[in-house]
């Protein structure tokens, strides 16, 4: 039995793997894990039909003029696609390519590779799944607390899940949720749909689909009309709590039952039990990402849980920090023209300094801003998974050059002008980062398990191409493993050494209310309940 990290998503789950003549025969939870302890889920347990299918892509593919594909060998993909590349940016300028990461690339070192070659390429156009999930609630709570927390479930007392069911998705955090229960802790559930993590609430929030913000100011109402909130954190570390009070005043059970569908008497029941059941931390998912308003929604959960004081308290909404690797970023880079979504997703773009692929169809069509001529994807379905599939589907039977790296012949894939074979996570070295349960953040580098008998290691296909281009410069690594290496001098330690480290090494220790020494990491150094930054 080989210890690794499955790596299938970003939970990080450790693994036993059984292999037999490079192959995976079986796999188990790994009990001594930090974070997932044992816990796998049916993908995790899928892991080796997943690994080994018959559907796998094994050779780069052509597309002929009459749409036939043809099998090519590497070298001649990678003649066509720096011929493209080269003929696009003296042509058209570099804005005109973009490079997209998909879910297969969160927390994934190959995701900073491929920025790295946009950066050196001089596109600006660089964009990853977080265009559609995540970072918009990351953003949300940078713009109010500084950070997007994470929740202590094994000592709260109170803890909302508020579209997420973590029973489904992350199976190792309902040990720590179901400890809490034991320990007499509440649990709220806010989902549409009666599952069974709802059927085990103490109160299951039925709110009608897309009305989760009104759902959170109706709370944040009781527990200002109530008084149930945290005067001392309130008045010492926040700013705009007078907005606040105007802002919900009309926010009245009555009118949010109303607008969510959620009875009065469950609205008022859900406050208090939040507001005395202390400390208690809310756990907003995917869903509340995905709303049209999902940045406002997430910005109101975010307060509600802050004016109660749970923020960085054991128990409560931890403030960790990702491990300080050394960044892939290139230093002082300047692009001719403002990244695709720079107008209309200003706050966006300049946060994460990337363009916004939702709107890529729009300069494939239509040329605005500008024409954007090629696209790399890697690891994405953009045609399943992106927004207004019909238009995407226009657009990239319009664009000029399409480049697709995945395991098997995705829609988008079929699309494709060259499409190349990648890799799975246990078929390359990866950096995984977490939290254990102590709140102590841990990053540790998972070995191969495997050769890959199938596809092109993300990093030698971006790197390839990089030093086809002439970006030596900024890609002075021969091997993926010297690059690691660079990456981990930010902990100051080397690949050798992680890789003889078998749970990760623990690069910060937690620390309660860290913002009583620096303030919170906003622009007043406290709870922006109202932001200046927004208001700009």
């Amino acid at each position: 039995m080989v210890k690794g990290i499955c790596g299938l998503c970003g939970g990080n789950c450790g693994m036993e793997f059984s292999v037999e003549d490079n192959k995976i025969i079986h796999v188990k939870g790994d009990k001594d894990h930090p974070i997932s302890k044992g816990f796998i889920c049916p993908k995790g347990r899928a892991l080796p039909e997943i690994i080994h299918s018959k559907n796998r892509l094994s050779k780069p593919m052509k597309k002929d003029d009459k749409g036939n594909w043809e099998e090519i060998s590497y070298e001649e993909a990678m003649d066509i696609i720096i011929q493209k590349l080269t003929y696009l940016k003296e042509n058209f300028g570099s804005e005109s390519l973009a490079i997209h990461t998909g879910e297969a690339g969160v927390g994934k070192q190959f995701s900073a590779y491929a920025r790295r070659l946009g950066q050196a390429y001089g596109t600006p156009n660089q964009s990853s799944a977080g265009c559609h999930c995540h970072l918009s609630k990351e953003m949300a709570n940078k713009m109010t607390i500084g950070v997007l927390p994470s929740p202590d479930y094994g000592n709260s007392k109170c803890i909302v899940l508020w579209g997420y069911n973590p029973m489904n998705s992350s199976p190792y955090q309902m040990m720590d949720i179901n400890k809490a229960i034991n320990n007499g802790a509440k649990l709220i559930v806010v989902d549409p749909q009666e599952t069974k993590t709802a059927k085990r609430a103490d109160i299951h929030l039925q709110v009608r689909p897309g009305t989760d913000g009104a759902l959170a100011l109706g709370l944040i109402h009781v527990i200002l009309e109530e008084k149930l909130y945290d005067k001392d954190f309130v008045e010492k570390w926040t700013i705009g709590f007078d907005k606040l009070i105007d802002l919900v005043k009309d926010y009245t059970p009555e009118k949010v039952e109303k607008v969510t569908g959620v009875p009065k008497e469950n609205i008022v029941e859900a406050a208090g039990l939040f507001a005395n059941n202390k400390p208690g931390n809310i756990s907003p998912g995917i869903a509340i990402e995905l709303l049209t308003n999902g940045f406002q929604t997430a910005r109101a959960i975010s307060i509600l849980q802050a004016i109660m004081g749970y923020v960085d308290v054991v128990g409560g909404a931890i403030m960790g920090s990702p491990a300080p690797l050394s960044s892939l970023e290139l230093e002082d880079v300047k692009y001719n023209k403002d990244p695709i979504g720079i107008s209309q997703y200003p706050l966006f773009c300049k946060t994460y300094n990337s363009a916004q692929a939702n709107i890529f169809s729009d300069a494939i069509l239509e040329g605005e801003p500008y024409p954007l001529r090629a696209m790399i994807v890697i690891g994405s379905n953009p045609i399943l998974t992106w927004p207004n599939a019909n238009k995407l589907r226009k657009a990239l039977e319009t664009i000029d050059f399409l480049v697709v790296m995945d395991n098997f012949m995705t829609e988008t894939a079929k699309m494709a002008d060259i499409v190349i074979p990648g890799t799975f996570p246990i078929e390359r070295y990866e950096v995984w980062q977490g939290a254990d349960s102590l709140g102590d953040g841990i990053v540790g580098l998972a070995p191969k398990i495997i050769e890959s008998e199938h596809g092109i290691s993300e990093w030698k296909f971006i790197s390839d191409i990089a030093k086809a281009m002439g970006y030596d410069e900024a890609f002075p690594w021969d091997r993926e493993e010297e690059t690691m290496e660079y990456r981990l001098k930010g902990i100051g330690k080397t690949f050798k050494e992680m890789m003889d480290i078998d749970y990760g090494y623990k690069y910060r220790d937690f620390e309660e209310k860290k913002y009583e020494k620096n303030g919170f990491k906003t622009p007043s150094k406290k709870v922006e309940i109202y932001s200046e930054t927004l208001k700009k």
